[in-house]
């Protein structure tokens, strides 16, 4: 199973995926003093309350804009669920608060908003430059 992180400014989307299916989801609050062992009390809890053994969970997503919480988070799937989280940012390359791009790990694919397509433009400029000159898994966006 692929346990996600979203790690926000006022919250922590969690969720825990088998395959396509989505086994549970949560959110709680971000507290910028907690550490690894305290999450992952919260985050096990959550975890039991679906039957859910911390031991099925293969791999870890993370996207984090809060940078000192990187660290908790990485911390605690490795002690917690032996994973090092693949970290997951992402960009906007238009400036119109859309999602175009996200870097997984070394690898950049078209945001889940990305609107520019086959659209002419710069931002349909720097996503053919980097198709050419790094690496993309999709050219299309969606």
């Amino acid at each position: 199973m692929l346990l996600t992180l979203d790690v926000g400014n006022t919250n922590v989307t969690i969720g825990v995926f088998d395959g396509d299916h989505a086994r549970a989801t949560w959110r709680i609050a971000t507290d910028h003093e907690r550490l690894a062992d305290e999450y992952a009390v919260t985050l096990l809890g959550l975890l039991r309350a679906e039957d859910i053994d911390p031991s099925e969970v293969t791999g870890a997503v993370m996207a984090c804009v809060v940078p000192e919480l990187a660290t908790v988070f990485e911390q605690l799937c490795k002690r917690y669920f032996k994973v090092s989280p693949l970290h997951v940012t992402a960009g906007d390359l238009e400036g119109d608060g859309d999602i175009d791009l996200v870097l997984v790990g070394e690898r950049l694919v078209p945001g889940p908003r990305c609107r520019i397509g086959g659209s002419p433009g710069p931002a349909r400029d720097r996503l053919d430059r980097l198709q050419r000159d790094g690496p993309l898994l999709t050219d299309t966006c969606e």
